[in-house]
Formats: structure tokens, sequence, C-alpha cells
């Protein structure tokens, strides 16, 4: 069976780098591709997934939000399973607050100078990290497509999906400062924070075994 991964915001498949799939499953890796003006996140979503067969079972795994992104997949293509790393099935599952600030179109606001000096904020949010992962966010930050991050900041604000996916599972970091565990109805926690799939690999590991073994 094929995984196909989407990675998290400004992230690429390093992040998935760690990850050991059961032996009767293959990894394929849908890479961000530049933001079309004016499209939606159901067009994106849709033209993203142009790369996945569907004449075979196939799951998706999402990563925060690839996890989105993955779910507006969902509702055309039908995977065995959909598979959700710190990310949120629903809109009402996003923290009031990205919600306001989607609302204000805030990211209207933001210049590609300001993610260094928002790093040290943005470090914090992804963490607890070890220094690994912290090296990793450092790479992802220098090397961000801005136009695709500012984008896509808008997009989970107001994000409209109000519906919980049927197949679904949810993984999430125990001390994720994103998306707290608390606001949802997590099937396993992890130890870790919303980069656990780098920093806690051995436990998620484990969890995808169980799920698509």
């Amino acid at each position: 069976m094929k995984v196909y991964f989407i990675s998290g915001l400004a992230a690429d498949r390093k992040i998935f780098s760690k990850i050991e799939l059961p032996e009767h499953c293959s990894a394929v890796y849908l890479d961000w591709i530049p933001v079309l003006k004016g499209e939606s996140l159901t067009q994106y979503s849709l033209r993203l997934a142009q790369k996945i067969d569907t004449k075979e079972e196939f799951s998706i795994i999402g990563l925060s939000f690839g996890g989105v992104v993955a779910t507006e997949i969902n509702k055309l293509y039908k995977p065995f399973k959909l598979i959700l790393i710190s990310s949120v099935p629903d809109k009402n599952y996003i923290p009031l607050v990205y919600r306001m600030l989607g609302r204000l179109e805030s990211e209207k606001a933001l210049f590609p100078w300001m993610l260094n000096r928002l790093r040290p904020i943005l470090k914090w949010f992804f963490g607890p990290l070890s220094l690994d992962t912290e090296n990793l966010v450092d790479e992802y930050l220098n090397n961000a497509d801005f136009r695709l991050l500012k984008w896509s900041l808008g997009q989970i604000g107001r994000w409209k999906n109000d519906k919980l996916p049927e197949n679904f599972i949810q993984i999430h970091g125990s001390d994720d400062r994103i998306f707290p565990a608390s606001f949802s109805s997590v099937n396993y926690i992890v130890k870790g924070g919303h980069l656990c799939v780098y920093d806690n690999s051995n436990q998620v590991n484990a969890v995808l075994r169980n799920v698509l073994g």
C-alpha cells in the first residue's frame, strides 16, 4: 500500500525522515507546490493530490497544515486511512485566536524580514525541541516559500470544513503548543511537542504499525 505524506507549513519531506512504515507500505511524498493567484484551499489541495494513484489502496499522512490539506483531499479521494499528526480534523478544533486572526486577514501584515525577528517565538511554539529538530526548523525558516507560508496561515484561520472525516486517526504530541491536545479528541498521544513526528519518531512509528499493520 502506498502512503502519501504531506508535510507541515514551510517544512519538507525531511520532517518524515525518521518514520518507518510497515513492510507492506511504501512512502510517496506530496511536496508543496507554488500557490496560484486566487487559489482556494480546496483547489490547491486537489492540485497537490493529482499524483495520488487511486487505482490501488492508499493512505494519507498529513502533518500540521498538511493534515488540513489531507482532510480536503479526503473529501474526494477515499484513502484507507487518513492519519493526522499534530493537526486538526475540522475548523472547530482550531483555537479561537487563530480563527479571529484569519477573519481579520492578519497574514497580510506579514513581511519576509519578520521571520528572523519572530524566530525565537516560532521555535517556542514548535517546541519543546531537541537540538537536531531546532536545526531543522532553522533550515525551514531560512528556505521558506514566503508566499505559500503567508497564504497557508490565512487558510488555517479561515478553514470552512465543519465535518469530521469518517476514517481519520489523530496522533498528537502531549505538549503541542500550536494545536494543544486538549482541543481535540485525539486517538493517540505521544510524548513531545508539535514536531513529535521527528523528535519522538519511535512512538509515532509504533502507532503507525498498529494503524496501518
